[in-house]
């Protein structure tokens, strides 16, 4: 029920705190984001998706949501460029990524 509470709380930020959010506002973020996977970046079952990024933004959300799409979030917790400028790349292609996403700074790194 708390993670409701505060998915609710979230959306009604997103919503212009609607009073009438409800399950609207959790079911229409949840429908915009497998909406934008599955149709705008063809991201389907199987698929294994990067996007580096830091957990407390919503990308997070983003990549916790593509479950349920059967998509396998990659993580990496770490610099971009330690302990070698590749090392991305190299999770990239050691984890089979099909979808990878990030900032253009970090492919400078």
């Amino acid at each position: 029920m708390i993670a409701i509470l505060a998915a609710a709380s979230v959306g009604a930020v997103w919503t212009n705190c609607s009073p009438d959010f409800g399950w609207r506002g959790v079911l229409g973020i949840l429908i915009e984001q497998l909406k934008l996977q599955a149709f705008h970046m063809d991201l389907s079952a199987g698929d294994r998706m990067l996007c580096y990024t830091t957990t407390g933004w919503m990308m997070w959300n983003f990549l916790v949501s593509s479950l349920l799409l059967g998509v396998q979030p990659v993580l990496y917790d770490g610099s971009p460029g330690y302990p070698a400028p590749d090392v991305l790349w190299r999770l990239v292609q050691d984890a089979r990524v099909t979808f990878f996403g990030a900032s253009p700074p970090t492919s400078t790194r």
